[in-house]
């Protein structure tokens, strides 16, 4: 069978959509690694399958699966790609949508100037909702590296686990080491995504990522709003807060609290549309 696909990237956080309302799709492991693959496949971060909704009062659903296989719960810059590959496929005439994924439900509007605005819902910082191995919520767990490197993290839930380390200089961690080590920690029963952040400011934050299920990534939304909710509840940042990522800017804003948490990011295209034969 022949199935079309699209091409998206948000800051360089790249995504293979296919549009599974008007195609028949189904994806196993092994075909996803395949063509996520960068030399030999198409190449993605995670690939997007686009569904009808399961609620009426929903106007999509969406499947997210990492370049590894697995299916993971929510992607905020997928929802953000996701509204103008709708769009551009003559899927809905709307620039405001409510989208459900596997974890949570998304509000995505498409602004006037082309950027999008992503309400990723609340966070959550309850071991149990990470899920996290602690009997107690604290903002900060200590973690000791195969190096003998000690440094402190926060974990958040955006619908999805995060642990986040604040450091003082990003140059100077191992990224894929690092991170490895931390997303396949028993402490993370369900392993994690990881972001190093740097403060620049109170308004302005740098981050590099490593993503669970794919390893190293310019970019991750729901990475950029745990590493703000987490600076944010420490008084290390202020909202909103303009975040920069290896592959583009985004800015959070959160008002505390149970507040849903905003992602609004302008990097947004699509790269190539294609086929692909299985």
């Amino acid at each position: 069978m022949i199935f079309k696909f699209s091409k998206m990237q948000c800051c360089g956080n790249d995504f293979m959509f296919v549009d599974g309302i008007t195609q028949k799709a189904f994806f196993s492991p092994e075909l996803i690694r395949k063509l996520a693959d960068r030399h030999f496949g198409i190449g993605f971060d995670q690939l997007i399958l686009v569904e009808p909704p399961f609620d009426p009062e929903v106007d999509f659903h969406f499947r997210i699966f990492n370049s590894d296989g697995t299916e993971v719960q929510i992607g905020a810059n997928a929802a953000a790609c996701f509204i103008n590959f709708v769009i551009e496929h003559k899927l809905t005439a709307k620039n405001d949508l409510q989208v459900s994924s596997a974890s949570r439900l998304l509000q995505v509007k498409l602004n006037d100037n082309g950027s999008v605005c992503v309400n990723a819902g609340a966070p959550s910082f309850a071991p149990e909702d990470i899920p996290y191995a602690s009997l107690h919520t604290s903002q900060s767990y200590p973690f000791t590296f195969a190096d003998g490197q000690e440094l402190s993290h926060s974990v958040v839930s955006m619908g999805n686990p995060h642990a986040v380390f604040f450091v003082d200089d990003l140059n100077s961690i191992p990224l894929e080491k690092y991170g490895k080590e931390v997303e396949s920690s028993e402490k993370f029963p369900e392993k994690v995504n990881v972001t190093f952040a740097k403060i620049e400011n109170e308004h302005e934050i740098s981050l590099k990522i490593f993503e669970r299920g794919c390893g190293v990534t310019l970019a991750n939304g729901t990475c950029a709003c745990a590493a703000c909710v987490s600076g944010i509840t420490s008084g290390k940042l202020v909202s909103p807060v303009k975040v920069k990522m290896p592959g583009g800017e985004a800015s959070v804003e959160w008002n505390g609290g149970k507040e849903s948490v905003h992602l609004t990011v302008s990097s947004i295209s699509r790269v190539f549309d294609g086929t692909f034969v299985v």
